[in-house]
């Protein structure tokens, strides 16, 4: 099962490029994948957060940071927000985060945590990242590991959402 996940997910982010993103603004009229990812926090929210996810998948980093923090502004109390940004920090196909990177994204997963996700699954996503960023020597391999096989329980606990399948993918392939 983890081949066919890296295989697909290889097939998906090789047709895209790879290329750093600077000053990409997004086209109104700019065609993204449909993102359903639902969360317990506001409708509008969930339609930034899931923006924010289409845009990462479309390696658009900085639209994508743009919307996750969009979506804290809307709604400071939405964990997924949180969450949002800090999974925008780590995108392993095209670049290590940064020491500074690091240390938001587990600033942002501890602020996510404190305000507590509402369902067991936004738990269980928070709860994964947080073995990735969580603060500690271990090196980039070993995070990426660990991440990757609290995925897999994600991905094995949640079968229908394909988020969780995308994100589990990506760790493989880390």
């Amino acid at each position: 099962m983890k081949e066919l996940l890296a295989i697909l997910a290889l097939i998906l982010f090789t047709c895209l490029p790879l290329v750093a993103q600077d000053h990409h603004h997004v086209d109104p009229n700019e065609k993204l994948g449909v993102i359903a990812f639902p969360i317990s926090c506001s409708k509008t929210a969930q339609t930034t957060v899931e923006h924010g996810l289409a845009l990462l998948h479309s390696f658009l980093f900085d639209d994508a940071e743009t919307q996750f923090h969009a979506a804290v502004t809307e709604e400071p109390k939405c964990a997924m927000a949180y969450w949002g940004g800090a999974i925008g920090l780590y995108p392993p196909l095209a670049y290590r985060p940064t020491d500074p990177d690091m240390e938001q994204g587990w600033e942002m997963i501890q602020k996510a945590q404190t305000l507590g996700p509402k369902t067991q699954r936004e738990r269980d996503y928070l709860d994964a990242l947080a073995v990735f960023y969580r603060s500690d020597d271990r090196d980039y391999d070993t995070r990426n590991r660990q991440y990757s096989a609290a995925l897999e329980k994600v991905y094995k606990d949640y079968p229908t959402d394909q988020e969780a399948a995308v994100f589990y993918a990506l760790s493989l392939l880390a």
